[in-house]
This record gives structure tokens, C-alpha cells and sequence, in this order.
């Protein structure tokens, strides 16, 4: 600890070659070749250790926020995403750090890397984004209100949101509460057999569509909805010799443009027809409102 190569060197020579580690006043040759050496290996740990104290520091700054396989040649090896790196530079970082058989890609190997891994990224980046929006959504969402539901001697509040599917509201509830729903459950409808959990769903669904359908109808359920929608698409729809129907097609936040456009056809007797370019409209509005 705070021993020059030089003096390392001299001990050395003494030591362990038993030899003279001077001639005269001057280290002998075998003690500066050897002094050489270990200054070179120090000069090397130097620069290894600063070069694993930068990517120490990097790590920090810039830390991982996911990762996911990429199939290398039948392999999967880690691409990561750091907070703030952009696309491109993970394909970079990603693509610089391969090898086939030892050696680094090549000049236009290492371009077709990239610009593959450019791609992959953006789509992981954005459905990882997505993911967020919509857990972020869902965890700081109010419930429009709750619905008093008896099971047996107690009473669960049923929640209900617009933004949900009719069908996730009912198995959400169902889910969270069926210790206690399958008792009364199977003593009703299956004399003390055991019962399929689907049951719960069948038997609460018809109720909690009319629940939502009849909140969306009042005045105070329309004053909610404008509340917390994310925004309005306005649909017109061409009756058969009659008057159009002017329609509005509510999204919400963390709401997939398909549940969207589902609620929306079930909650107005639409065909399902209109499926496919509804969602498309929708998309495109998403787009162009930057969510």
C-alpha cells in the first residue's frame, strides 16, 4: 500500500531471486526490468478501474428501466433500455456489444443490427409506455360510484367506472370477493355443490350493464363522462330510410381503443360490423391528440 514499482521491485529481487536489487548505487537491471513490468500492470488496473468506475457512474445516471431476449442465433441476449437513452442509442449499445465466434460484428453486420434493433425498440419503448399510462390510469381512477351489493349478511360496494369493460367491472368484483359470494352461491343455485366461478359473472352482469347504461343516461353520469373521458369521437350513422344517428364515442384514459369502441356498440345496438373502422378512428385520433 503506497509502494512504488520500483521499491515493489527491490524486495522482490531480494526475496524471492535472493540477488543483489543495486549495482552500486543503482538498481541493477533485473530490478528495473521487473520495476518496469509492475508499472505496467499498474498503469493497466489504473485504467480498468476508472473505466468500471465510469460505467459505475453511467449506470447511475442512466439506469436500466427494462429489458427484454432478443434471439441471437438461436440465443437470447438482454437488450436494455436505460431512462434516459433514446431508441437508437440502445440499438447501439445493444448491437456493439455482440459478437459472433469471438469477434465483433462486422462494419455492415453491426448497420443491419442496429437498424433492426432501432425497430424492436421503438415498439418495446412504446408498449412499455402504453403499460404505464394505463396501470397509472387505473390506479389513481375514481369510481363514478359504488353500487351496494348483499351477500348474505354483509354488504361489498360494487365500483363502477366508465372506462372499464361491463365484463371486467362484474369479474374484478367477483374475483376480489368470492370467498365469501361462493357460500351464498352455491347454498342458492347449486344446493351446496361446488360451483363454477364463472357463475358469479352470469348471475351479476345483466345487472351491472343496466347499472352503466342507466349512470351514462342521467344527467349527472353525462357531467362524469365529460369529466373524465379522455376525449369524444363524433359518429354519425346512416339509418335505412331514416334520420341519421349522431352519436358520441367515448375513450378514456388507459382505455384500449377496442374496449372503447366495444362499450360503445353494445351500449347503442350497433352491429359489430362497424368494428373494424371505428377502432381505426379512434387510433387515429389518439394519434393526433398525442396519447
Amino acid at each position: 500500500m503506497g509502494q512504488s514499482p520500483l521499491e515493489a521491485a527491490k524486495i522482490f529481487v531480494v526475496s524471492e531471486l535472493s540477488m543483489d536489487p543495486l549495482v552500486g548505487n543503482e538498481p541493477s537491471d533485473v530490478t528495473v526490468s521487473l520495476a518496469n513490468i509492475l508499472l505496467t500492470r499498474l498503469n493497466e488496473k489504473n485504467a480498468a478501474d476508472f473505466q468500471l468506475q465510469q460505467e459505475a457512474e453511467r449506470q447511475l445516471s442512466n439506469p436500466i428501466v427494462f429489458s427484454f431476449p432478443v434471439s441471437i442465433n438461436g440465443n437470447n441476449v438482454d437488450m436494455a433500455i436505460r431512462a434516459k437513452s433514446s431508441a437508437s442509442d440502445s440499438a447501439n449499445e445493444f448491437c456493439g456489444s455482440l459478437s459472433i465466434d469471438g469477434q465483433k460484428l462486422t462494419k455492415q453486420a453491426l448497420a443491419q443490427c442496429v437498424e433492426s434493433a432501432i425497430n424492436l425498440a421503438i415498439e418495446r419503448i412504446t408498449e412499455y409506455n402504453n403499460n404505464q399510462r394505463l396501470a397509472s390510469a387505473q390506479k389513481n381512477e375514481v369510481p363514478l360510484f359504488e353500487v351496494p351489493i348483499q351477500i348474505d349478511n354483509e354488504v361489498l360496494p360494487l365500483k363502477i367506472s366508465v372506462s372499464e369493460n361491463p365484463v371486467v367491472t362484474t369479474t374484478n368484483f367477483c374475483n376480489q370477493n368470492w370467498g365469501k359470494i361462493s357460500a351464498i352461491l352455491a347454498k342458492s343455485y347449486t344446493e351446496g355443490e361446488s360451483i363454477d366461478g364463472n357463475l358469479c359473472q352470469q348471475v351479476l352482469l345483466s345487472t351491472v350493464v343496466g347499472m352503466i347504461d342507466q349512470m351514462m343516461g342521467s344527467e349527472e353520469g353525462k357531467a362524469a363522462v365529460a369529466n373524465h373521458r379522455l376525449f369524444g369521437l363524433k359518429i354519425e350513422l346512416e339509418g335505412d330510410g331514416e334520420e341519421s344517428r349522431k352519436l358520441e364515442l367515448n375513450v378514456f384514459p388507459g382505455q384500449s381503443s377496442l374496449d372503447a369502441v366495444n362499450e360503445f356498440l353494445r351500449a347503442n345496438g350497433i352491429s359489430e360490423n362497424a368494428r373494424e373502422s371505428l377502432v381505426a378512428s379512434v387510433d387515429r385520433e389518439k394519434v393526433a391528440q398525442g396519447h
